[in-house]
């Protein structure tokens, strides 16, 4: 490293803290924010397109042509400062579509995340990311991280383009993308999936249920702390549908020595519950489920989760009307 390269790394960091960290590129003029969006640090970058919508001036039009850039960078960083901008930045939509295309794995994904900040303007943008996300692990990308970020770019629930609605969606290329998502090797991702079970209807959703299935008994191999999201969303569509097994599979859930048991129990416990006296066969196991907190518990203080499987043990008892279930469907 040279005196000058150094220089160069002192004043890009110069003035951050976490008190000021979003104002840290306050007193930069507009053409050192977009050269920052170039630079090879994706700290600079982000740093730059933080401050880009403080400004008064309309960006957009100059974003845009750095999308066209041979400079990498300056494509990401553009990508970053539109994602900034969120709903100004609509008129970079069809930009970024194009962008979708780049050769870059990272300028793909970043550009997917960009039209999920931009909101509804980017919903035209729905049928192209729908068609991406089935592609899975290859060699240049061996962990399929184009679709895990694919996943959140469509259907996070704060900035996905479906977190409203899924009206003129085609049903087809959505259930492709659906069915491709739930084998993604990382639990957050596959839990973003889960949220469009209950936009489906029943119809729309029963060729679906092996895919849920699985995606219930396999849990996800990597970022296991969200990993319980879609298994959790996937007993809720069982018990809606009243898919017979997924009574025993609210229990198989449970397992009580692994982390996170805390949101796991009441979620599938409450679960179980819709099924009412059809569940009777499996009050045997929610009775040594009670003996086993038991044995984990300490005698004094409060008891909630025992006190919920005895009461989920006497709603199942007292119901003389159970539903009619249904065996899960065989993939078609």
């Amino acid at each position: 490293m040279d005196a000058a390269t150094a220089a160069s790394l002192i004043e890009d960091g110069r003035g951050w803290s976490q008190r000021t960290h979003r104002t840290t590129y306050a007193t930069r003029t507009d053409e050192q924010l977009l050269k920052s969006l170039g630079s090879w640090s994706p700290v600079v970058r982000g740093r730059a397109a933080l401050e880009i919508p403080n400004r008064k001036d309309d960006f957009v039009p100059r974003l845009i042509a750095l999308l066209e850039s041979r400079d990498l960078n300056s494509r990401i960083g553009a990508c970053q400062a539109l994602g900034a901008l969120a709903k100004r930045a609509a008129p970079a939509v069809p930009a970024l579509r194009k962008t979708l295309q780049a050769e870059d794995l990272w300028l793909r994904i970043v550009a997917a995340e960009t039209l999920g900040k931009i909101g509804d303007d980017a919903k035209p943008a729905v049928p192209d990311l729908l068609t991406m996300l089935p592609k899975g692990p290859d060699a240049a990308d061996p962990r399929a991280m184009q679709q895990r970020y694919l996943s959140f770019a469509l259907f996070d629930r704060r900035e996905g383009l479906l977190k409203k609605s899924i009206d003129g969606v085609d049903r087809e290329a959505l259930a492709r993308a659906v069915r491709a998502g739930l084998h993604n090797q990382d639990g957050h991702a596959r839990s973003q999936i889960g949220n469009i079970y209950s936009r489906l209807s029943a119809e729309e959703i029963e060729p679906l249920l092996p895919a849920i299935h699985e995606a219930i008994v396999r849990p996800a191999p990597s970022n296991q702390m969200f990993a319980d999201g879609v298994r959790l969303s996937g007993l809720e569509v069982f018990a809606k549908h009243r898919i017979r097994e997924g009574m025993a599979l609210c229990l198989d859930l449970i397992e009580l020595d692994r982390w996170g048991l805390g949101n796991r129990l009441p979620k599938c416990l409450a679960t179980l519950q819709t099924y009412g006296g059809a569940a009777k066969p499996l009050l045997p196991r929610l009775r040594e489920l009670e003996t086993a907190l038991l044995a984990k518990k300490k005698p004094q203080g409060p008891q909630p989760e025992i006190e919920l499987v005895r009461k989920t043990i006497s709603l199942i008892e007292s119901d003389a009307n159970p539903p009619a279930l249904r065996p899960l469907p065989t993939a078609r």
